[in-house]
């Protein structure tokens, strides 16, 4: 398994590699470039560095003059002295009037996770672009696009940092970077009204040709939060989206003797379904599971429940605020939704908390709210099955429930902007970002692109499958994000564990719920 995972990987940067370099001829929209996409003096300081990595050049080696250098080169004495006074910049050659130049070191420090470091000047603006939670893959995909975005714009460059979680579920890594003043002038984050809530983002809508990319996006992938004032901006763009389906592994349901399984119209089939193959797979000798779910932890997990809670509602909640969430939490179709999941839960011999990786090995029958997560991993297992995928049903037949957008948004934390110098670096990378080629590097993951009708990796590679994702995710409730969502979040989520895997009534977890939500 892991050596398909990082063969799978060294084919994706060796063509982000060769994408690279195409990307310095044109860029993504077809707008030619300059010819010289890389200065010919940096060219020039390029092969001096590689020759003193090689070996090739000690220090106290005498560069040739600059005559030489301009013949050799075929270029004039002006590149050349470009170049060398970039190298003496840096402390790499020593100029010694009347006599010339020599190597000032007999090696250089080499950054083995950035392969592009000798092909980029040195930047007069930096800014700092936070990836929340990055694995080796898309980290790497990330650091790349910096690299090609600094050739277009030489003076910028981009430090990708990684982002990595609180400690504490209840607490918000971005919250305690906002509040030490480490916050990156860019951040990769999923819900973001909190931040907007401290003032801690800047409003795009006045940023320049803000009107233009946002209606390339889906109408989902943006909403406007509440400043400190209380006035509302658009204060990030979702980049990569993703929606909730139910996966169904169609060779376990046939053993279990299902075999009608062309659609999926409605919640009394979805019971049924699952009361089978928790019958079957309780019988099995091996580890086998009728179903999995989230069950959720901290503030995570409790959204992808949601399609059961409002089913066949548009949305019952009116606008982004904690009055129109408790609201909803207070309706009748919340507390059937409790109870339908706690029916499912009790009947299907449901997986453990690792039941996506349980599924993409074949042993669970159906993800009830799944994301493209168990996709990625049967990708890399040896053993394949029939996986199918149908939109979340409502108890209303051929009537599906909305799922939530789910997105990663990006944003300019204010607090991280010292100059103008920065913001407008900040928001040419944001742009950057959205372009339709990056786009589709950004969704390796499987995820989907936010400009509209764009191919994605899993549309490539499993066809039918994205179709119902992005039937699910037109289909789809734009993210509901307020002020203390996290808080209101792992509240819901505990009273949804309690009534649904601790069996207890869902009125009464229900008042529970309200009650700390009343509280906040």
């Amino acid at each position: 398994m892991f050596k398909i995972y990082y063969f799978f990987i060294l084919i994706l940067q060796i063509g982000i590699i060769g994408l690279m370099f195409r990307l310095g001829i044109k860029n993504i929209q077809g707008d030619t470039l300059k010819k010289e996409y890389m200065p010919l003096y940096m060219r020039i300081k390029s092969d001096v560095i590689n020759k003193i990595t090689a070996g090739e050049l000690k220090k106290g080696d005498r560069l040739p003059s600059e005559r030489m250098l301009a013949k050799t080169f075929g270029v004039s004495r002006v590149t050349i002295v470009g170049a060398l006074s970039e190298l003496a910049k840096e402390g790499i050659i020593n100029k010694i009037q009347g006599s010339g130049s020599y190597i000032n070191c007999d090696f250089l420090e080499e950054k083995y996770s950035d392969i592009f470091t000798h092909i980029t000047s040195r930047a007069t603006t930096e800014i700092s672009f936070g990836v929340f939670k990055p694995d080796i893959q898309y980290e790497f995909t990330i650091k790349t696009l910096a690299r090609v975005f600094q050739l277009e714009n030489p003076d910028v460059r981009v430090k990708v940092v990684a982002i990595n979680p609180a400690a504490s579920d209840v607490d918000d890594v971005y919250l305690l970077k906002i509040g030490s003043g480490e916050a990156p002038t860019v951040g990769e984050f999923f819900l973001h009204a909190d931040y907007a809530a401290i003032n801690g983002l800047m409003p795009l809508e006045e940023m320049p040709g803000f009107q233009e990319l946002t209606e390339t996006l889906y109408p989902q992938c943006f909403y406007r939060t509440k400043n400190a004032n209380g006035e509302e901006h658009v204060h990030a763009l979702a980049s990569k989206i993703n929606a909730r389906v139910v996966l169904a592994n169609i060779d376990l349901m046939n053993k279990a003797g299902i075999t009608n399984t062309e659609t999926l119209p409605d919640m009394q089939t979805l019971a049924e379904w699952v009361r089978i193959l928790g019958k079957y797979t309780s019988r099995q000798k091996t580890e086998h599971y009728g179903c999995f779910m989230d069950i959720p932890f901290g503030w995570h997990g409790i959204i992808g429940e949601f399609p059961y809670l409002w089913s066949a509602q548009k949305t019952l909640m009116e606008n982004y605020s904690l009055e129109s969430y408790i609201k909803f939490i207070e309706s009748e179709n919340c507390r059937k939704g409790f109870e339908a999941m706690a029916n499912l839960y009790a009947s299907g011999n449901p997986a453990p908390e690792n039941g996506p990786d349980l599924f993409a090995f074949g042993r669970v029958g159906l993800g009830l709210s799944s994301s493209y997560w168990p996709v990625v991993l049967n990708k890399m297992m040896i053993q394949k099955f029939n996986i199918k995928a149908y939109l979340i049903p409502s108890e209303i037949p051929d009537v599906p429930a909305k799922s939530v957008m789910g997105n990663y948004s990006l944003g300019i934390f204010r607090s991280a902007v010292k100059t103008e110098a920065e913001l407008d670096a900040a928001w040419k990378w944001i742009k950057f970002l959205f372009r339709k080629k990056q786009q589709f590097l950004q969704t390796s993951d499987y995820s989907f692109p936010a400009v509209k009708k764009l191919p994605n990796v899993l549309k490539k590679s499993h066809p039918e499958l994205a179709c119902v994702f992005e039937k699910s995710l037109l289909h789809s409730n734009p993210q509901f994000d307020f002020r203390n969502i996290r808080k209101a979040l792992i509240v819901t989520g505990e009273g949804f564990k309690q009534c649904v895997v601790d069996q207890k009534p869902s009125r009464q977890c229900i008042a529970g719920i309200l009650e700390q939500l009343k509280s906040l």
